[in-house]
């Protein structure tokens, strides 16, 4: 029995596991019909409490991936297909489906300036009067199949020298935290359900015309002046978007 659960990691236990249950009727270990061990046994297994347990079901039972008939048990209604990683505003993403059992990577595909800037980057970042951006582009796969795509926009005026120089271990945190002394502040958030452009066709190997979701965040450094604005374009159709609150610093990194 997978009992893999992080005990300090940023997403709830019940949630954890919940995604453990979700992969494992996805790959058969329960078929339809078949009933999960019992609360007791799953609480055993997962060395938590019997209410951890419940509050897992009861996610379960919310995606209608279970139903619960009192006394008997709880039951396998139906085999999830697709991807349910949880994307919180204070959770990475490579950490969240990595703990729903997935393999999950982040390439760097290129750090550039570049002058085809949205404006409402432009805007947070004050350089209306600057001819581009430094941008940082990166791809996350998922089981080796493409997921989302990442865009950190940064002021070539206060990171003059971070295209040539490059990242430090893949990592735009630690790049801005060693090289620049900062770190995350506050952050905003703005999530809206749009077509595919080119890039996300070419990218997330998804039809022209098709949907997915945009996720913008705006953050500000630890003295409150706008440091990075990035552009995560996501395939809708392999996940649930689930919105936690928190007051952990927020990521720049999809993976950390």
């Amino acid at each position: 029995m997978s009992t893999l659960i992080d005990r300090n990691g940023k997403l709830p236990i019940y949630h954890q596991i919940a995604l453990s249950l979700q992969r494992r009727i996805a790959r058969q270990e329960w078929g339809i019909g078949d009933r999960l061990p019992s609360e007791i046994e799953l609480a055993d297994a997962y060395e938590v409490s019997r209410v951890t347990v419940r509050q897992a079901l009861t996610e379960l039972e919310k995606d209608r991936i279970v139903v619960r008939h009192r006394p008997s048990g709880t039951f396998v209604k139906r085999v999830p297909e697709t991807l349910s990683p949880t994307i919180g505003m204070m959770v990475d993403i490579t950490a969240s489906l990595r703990n729903a059992g997935h393999d999950s990577q982040i390439e760097t595909l290129d750090l550039d300036l570049v002058t085809d800037v949205p404006d409402e980057a432009r805007t947070f970042l004050g350089t209306e009067n600057c001819e581009g951006h430094v941008v940082i582009r990166r791809l996350i796969t998922v089981d080796h199949a493409p997921f989302a795509w990442i865009q950190n926009h940064l002021s070539p005026m206060r990171f003059p020298d971070l295209a040539a120089k490059g990242l430090i271990n893949n990592s735009v945190r630690q790049t801005l935290l060693d090289r620049y002394g900062l770190t995350t502040g506050s952050s905003d958030h703005w999530i809206q359900v749009a077509e595919a452009n080119d890039q996300d066709v070419a990218l997330l190997n998804v039809a022209p015309r098709s949907t997915i979701m945009k996720l913008d965040t705006a953050f500000m450094d630890q003295h409150n002046e706008p440091m990075v604005f990035m552009c995560t374009r996501l395939i809708t159709d392999q996940m649930r978007l689930h919105l936690v609150s928190g007051t952990s610093e927020p990521s720049l990194d999809p993976e950390v």
